[in-house]
Parts: structure tokens; sequence; C-alpha cells
């Protein structure tokens, strides 16, 4: 499954990803072009699930605000999330994910919408859909809240 998208200003592919506070509409994040072409070369696990980073940003199975500190001083960015049932290999093998008992594929977007990061992250105890690493090196909490879906 290839992003819809197009290459645009500054070399960017531009990826329609479903909106923060509202599911039923999207917002487009980008990732560098350039970026990807390094992947290819040298990670093939990160090229391979970049698929799935797209997946995850179109059908997110939650979304979490305030993923960093920002310039303006308050918090900033999203990490989007999902449990999918298969991943790619470095090699591009397709294969049964077989951590998602205790794993999330989590992506990273920062607050200018660039995707900067997309992995495997363990699962927080409490809420299951949320990544564990919870808390900065500085002690401050990773996630501001939930912003999808609501409870």
């Amino acid at each position: 499954m290839r992003p819809q998208s197009t290459t645009g200003v500054h070399g960017r592919v531009a990826i329609k990803a479903q909106h923060p506070d509202d599911p039923h509409k999207t917002i487009e994040v980008y990732i560098s072009a350039a970026r990807l072409r390094k992947l290819a070369g040298a990670s093939g696990w990160a090229y391979h699930n970049a698929t799935i980073a797209f997946r995850t940003l179109k059908c997110p199975e939650a979304i979490h605000s305030g993923i960093r500190e920002s310039a303006n001083g308050g918090r900033a960015g999203w990490c989007y999330v999902s449990d999918p049932p298969m991943l790619f290999s470095k090699t591009g093998e397709e294969y049964e994910n077989k951590q998602r008992d205790r794993m999330l594929f989590a992506v990273y977007v920062d607050e200018d919408r660039n995707v900067f990061h997309w992995r495997l992250d363990p699962r927080d105890r409490q809420n299951r859909m949320m990544p564990d690493t919870q808390e900065t090196s500085d002690g401050k909490m990773r996630f501001e809240r939930q912003v999808w879906p609501t409870s």
C-alpha cells in the first residue's frame, strides 16, 4: 500500500493522516523524500515498515498529543499508534507480529507535522493503546493526553 502523496515543498512527501481532533477529517503530515531514500539504503526494517507507518497515520487505533516541548514553551506533536497483525522484515518479507500482546507500532509527528520516527514501542500496563515510555529523561511525562479516541 503506497501513501497517497505528492512530493511538494522542500522535497517532502505529503501523507494523509487522521486529524487528531476529528476522526472524520484528515490533515497532511510530511516526511522528507531524502529521509525515505536514506532509509532505503540504511535501515531495511524502517524502510519496509513505512507502509505500516502510513496505514497507522491514516487509521490509528489511538492518538496521543504533546509528545515533546514546543518552541513556544508548551507541548506539541502527536504519537499515532496501531496494533498491526503483520510487519515486514528488514529484507521486506511479511511476517506475523508475535509481539502484539506487549508492543505497539508508534509513529511520531512533530509540531510542524513532520513524521520523524516510527518503531515498535512497549505497551503501557494501564493504557494498552499508549507506549510505555511515558517519562522523559528529566522525569516529565512524555505525552500530555490521549486525544483520540476520547474516553
